[in-house]
């Protein structure tokens, strides 16, 4: 029988099309102009690193990094985002002392970086790596973790999740007088003589102002 294999094309052209989401939406989560635009930048440079992370048969670190962050933490800037609205707009304002902070920062970073790989580079070769039970499929065993021993810990991090989106939808509720509501209770108590009233019209004359 004859076994269909992956294209080894379709594979590399789906990895290189998570890497340049990821590169391009990176630059679009920093250098937007709108802040809900970063937000949805930063959405989807979430799912293309999740997705490489799968690509890199690590799937619960891909799966983690969109549930936990796409989930989760995004949510919670979208949050901020309507909670502040326009007044967000005001930090792409700053003042030159902020852009020389900001790039010091990022050029101490991205110096702590390299420093990290090229001291792993560099290390002796010569240290036996860690062994480790070799596992085919670790999903199951972190499900049973999570749903047995650590339970209580679980649920509580659901329950703090939960209370932040109440809070958050709660915050950002607003009441605006021009909107038209109804009132149930109140109209259920009214009675006719107070709410309705009747006008005798003689023939031929119709209503004036003030008439009742």
């Amino acid at each position: 029988m004859r076994t269909h294999e992956e294209s080894p094309v379709m594979t590399q052209g789906i990895l290189f099309f998570f890497l340049a989401a990821a590169f391009l939406f990176s630059f679009a989560a920093i250098f937007a102009r709108l802040t809900l635009h970063n937000v949805l930048s930063l959405i989807v440079l979430f799912f293309s690193v999740g997705g490489l992370f799968i690509f890199a048969q690590a799937p619960f670190l891909g799966m983690v990094l969109m549930i936990v962050y796409v989930g989760a933490v995004t949510v919670f800037f979208l949050f901020a985002v309507m909670m502040f609205g326009s007044r967000l707009e005001s930090v792409h304002k700053r003042s030159w002392g902020q852009v020389m902070g900001s790039l010091i920062l990022g050029m101490v970073l991205c110096a702590s970086l390299a420093l990290c790989i090229i001291v792993t580079y560099h290390m002796d070769s010569a240290l036996a790596p860690i062994t480790s039970p070799q596992i085919a499929d670790p999903l199951p065993l972190i499900g049973q973790a999570l749903y047995t021993l650590y339970i209580i810990p679980f649920q509580l991090v659901g329950l703090l999740l939960f209370v932040a989106i109440v809070g958050g939808i709660s915050l950002t509720l607003k009441h605006r007088s021009e909107t038209k509501r109804q009132q149930p209770f109140k109209q259920i108590i009214q009675k006719e003589r107070t709410t309705v009233s009747y006008l005798f019209v003689e023939a031929n004359k119709g209503l004036k102002e003030g008439d009742q």
